[in-house]
Formats: structure tokens, C-alpha cells, sequence
């Protein structure tokens, strides 16, 4: 650091933003360049940069500069960012960065206030030991960018490489994809965690294959969401499915899928794959009666069982389409953290179905690192005994899969105590 300013260490400038565009807010690559920007209008020597992207909105992020720091943290529903612009010695004036962030986060207006910080008149110099530090260049710049999905008490981070490769927001949600240094390409709706182009297999070959493998001879299945393409992907390498119904509410998530994650949105130009953009609890509704032997919902189960495809009237409609035997494949919440929504809703699909099971899928790219889900039929199947051995072994056999196999079949219905109390 530099020389101290007259009779104290540091200047500490407090700022708040206000009518500041939400968008810009609430995008961490846009927050992050204009923080820099800031720092270096201001004659800053910018050492580090670190900023997260929360969900459902904001941005907190810092610059680390050889004269101290800068810090923001934003709340894009409110058009809103508080910065601490903190800088040491002379030659860096906080004020610049002021002027420069309300520029380009779009304020309509600001308040600072300023604080001179370390008196040095109540300050006492003592020996540091150690010999003096050599002047050397300033390293290079480390930057970190960073997107959090949050939940009620738990969130997951992955480092991402900066500006998005997707971002949209269509009439139902933020739909976006990020590059991330662990998991690749991310799916994201509303800033939570969709599908991860290096770990997405965990999720849809666990689903898809149980349900296609607990059933004697699946040749209908109708997904509701899945608008990604992974779920039909692991179907369609059963080659008595003889058609695959997508339902997915929001085209943009189709967009998106098909311009970045080919791998699984290829799927859906398959000739068995009927996709339709619509809303699935209405698809499921008017869908004649037999039409299935499987039903996948393929959408996150909230803390709560009043959502359209949670509730009692969307479990008879399933029941109603599917033959004998049939099977739905659905989420739960949360058992720990819902536990109340869980038993509630494990309680209304015992009621529609002849048999319920609950099953684990783990995969540290969702918060709690694990999902449950049920495995509900109309006719009594036992889907915790295993797969038929011939067809798993035809399925490996033609397939390089990289989590599915009979044992992690069986040992997925394989409860941990709590929640095999809990389930009964």
C-alpha cells in the first residue's frame, strides 16, 4: 500500500444506489466488469475479483486491490446495491469508483458518506518482524465468478468462466446456462440447478431406467417437463418403447437445451418423440384413458403439495391414464427438511396407487447432495427386488452407461433409518 493520507490510514467510502437497472443487478458478469471497471478508473492496482450470483436474484461480490478493496452486494427487486469502497494512501480516490459504478449500474440517483479510517493519532507503530518485502510488479489478476443456488437453509456454488452462454426470460422463469469449471454446461431455471452436461447422467439414468425396468413391458411413456431432452435420451435406448410424449411448459428451456447441451436435447428429433410445449397437468387432463404404461414428472418437488402436478386431482388423472400395470415415476420434498409435505404427499399417492415405493438419487450438484423419489403403481410391482436380469444385461450391454446397473438399481429403494421409520 501506499503512503498514508495526512493523520489517518484509509478513506472508507459508503455508498447506496438506488433506481439502479434490476437486470444489470442482478447479473454477476455485468456486476463484476463494472466493479473493476470502477477500480481501475480510480487508479486502483486490481489484484483479485470474486463475485456470486445468488438465487432467486442478487449479486455479492469484492475486488481485492493492492490499496484494499471494494465489496457490493445487490438486490436487484429493489433496483438496489450497498459498496464499500474502501482504498489506503494516495493515490487511489474513491469518489472516482462512486461515480463510475453509479454510471454503469444505472443509478437514477446515490448517497456516500465517507469515513476516515485509523486515526494514526491513537495509533501506536510497533516492529513487524521479518525481513522487508521486496517491490516487485503486481501479480496477475485472479478472477472468480461464481453462481450459488440457495434454498430455504442450503445452497451448492460452481465457478464459472464468466459471461453466460444463455440467458433468457421467458413468461414462466429465468432460463440460463453457465460454464462452469466443475460440471461444464449448466442448466439453470430461476437460479436453481436443472442439469449438469458432466453429471446430468446420475439423475436420468437412475429415473428413467428404473421406471422402464420396473415395469414387465413398457412400449408408452409420457414425461411431464424434461424439456432438456436427458429423460427421453435414457428411453429411448429401450427398444420396446415404442413413443415418448415430452410435455414441457416453456420453449425456452427447449431453445436453450438444443443450442448447448446436444447431448440430450438430440433426443427430441428422435422419430419416437412427440414433443408438445404445453402445460402437463392440462396434457394429463385430456389424455385418454390407458394411454401409458409410464409417467415420468420431470420438475423439482416443492416444500408444499398444492402445486398443480403435486396434488390429488393430478395423481387420479396419472392413475386414470395409465394401463395395468402402469408406473409413475415423481419427486418428493424434502423428508428431512419438509417432512410434513413429504408424509402429506406420500399419503395421497398411497391413496391413488396400488403401490408406492420411495427411492434415493444422489448427485452433488443439488444442495442436499440427494433427491427422493416415488415410484407409485397402478397393479402391484416390486421395482426394489431388482431388473429383469436379461434385459438390464441387454440395456449394458448396448449402452456405455455411467450410473445405472442392477445393484445401484436395488440399492436405491434401500432407505437410510430415519426415513424408513418415517415412510412406515
Amino acid at each position: 500500500m501506499t503512503d498514508a493520507l495526512p493523520g489517518t490510514l484509509g478513506r472508507h467510502v459508503l455508498v447506496e444506489l438506488y433506481g439502479c437497472a434490476p437486470d444489470r443487478l442482478d447479473d454477476a458478469e455485468v456486476v463484476a466488469q463494472e466493479m473493476l471497471a470502477a477500480a481501475r478508473e480510480a487508479g486502483a492496482t486490481v489484484i483479485s475479483s470474486a463475485f456470486h450470483a445468488f438465487s432467486p436474484f442478487g449479486v455479492s461480490g469484492v475486488v481485492v486491490i493492492q490499496e484494499s478493496h471494494l465489496t457490493i452486494h445487490t438486490w436487484p427487486e429493489y433496483g438496489y446495491a450497498a459498496v464499500d469502497l474502501f482504498t489506503c494512501g494516495h493515490g487511489v480516490d474513491p469518489w472516482v469508483s462512486y461515480r463510475s459504478l453509479k454510471r454503469g449500474l444505472g443509478a437514477a440517483h446515490g448517497s456516500a458518506t465517507e469515513l476516515h479510517r485509523g486515526a494514526v493519532e491513537l495509533l501506536q507503530r510497533v516492529a513487524v518482524g521479518g525481513p522487508p518485502r521486496t517491490t516487485r510488479p503486481p501479480p496477475p489478476v485472479a478472477r472468480d465468478l461464481w453462481f450459488t443456488d440457495r434454498r430455504d437453509d442450503i445452497a451448492v456454488s460452481l465457478r464459472h468462466a464468466g459471461a453466460r452462454r444463455f440467458r433468457q426470460r421467458s413468461a414462466h422463469q429465468l432460463v440460463e446456462v453457465y460454464d462452469t469449471a466443475a460440471y461444464g454446461l449448466v442448466l439453470t431455471l430461476d437460479g436453481r440447478i436443472v442439469c449438469a452436461e458432466r453429471h446430468e447422467s446420475a439423475y436420468h439414468e437412475l429415473l428413467a431406467h428404473i421406471g422402464a425396468l420396473g415395469h414387465p413391458s413398457p412400449r408408452c411413456a409420457l414425461v411431464i417437463g424434461g424439456g432438456d431432452g436427458g429423460l427421453a435420451r435414457e428411453l429411448l435406448r429401450h427398444p420396446e418403447i415404442e413413443r415418448v410424449d415430452v410435455v414441457e411448459v416453456d420453449p425456452v428451456v427447449v431453445e436453450a437445451s438444443r443450442a448447448h447441451l446436444p447431448a440430450l436435447s438430440a433426443s427430441l428429433d428422435d422419430p419416437r418423440v412427440r414433443l408438445h410445449i404445453e402445460d402437463g397437468a392440462a396434457f394429463a387432463a385430456r389424455a385418454p384413458d390407458a394411454a401409458y404404461d409410464l409417467v415420468f414428472v420431470d420438475v423439482p418437488a416443492q416444500d408444499g403439495a398444492s402445486d398443480a402436478l403435486v396434488g390429488g386431482p393430478f395423481h387420479a388423472q396419472v392413475f386414470r391414464l395409465l394401463r395395468e400395470p402402469g408406473v409413475l415415476v415423481a419427486p418428493c420434498p424434502g423428508p428431512r427438511r419438509h417432512s410434513e409435505a413429504f408424509l402429506r404427499l406420500l399419503a395421497l399417492r398411497r391413496a391413488c396407487f396400488d403401490e408406492v415405493r420411495i427411492f434415493s438419487c444422489f448427485a452433488s450438484t443439488f444442495p442436499a447432495g440427494s433427491w427422493r423419489f416415488a415410484f407409485c403403481s397402478r397393479g402391484h410391482l416390486a421395482p426394489e427386488a431388482g431388473p429383469d436380469p436379461e434385459r438390464a444385461a441387454r440395456l449394458l450391454a448396448g449402452h456405455a452407461l455411467q450410473h445405472y446397473n442392477p445393484a445401484v438399481h436395488a440399492a436405491a429403494f434401500a432407505l437410510p433409518t430415519f426415513l424408513a421409520a418415517l415412510v412406515g
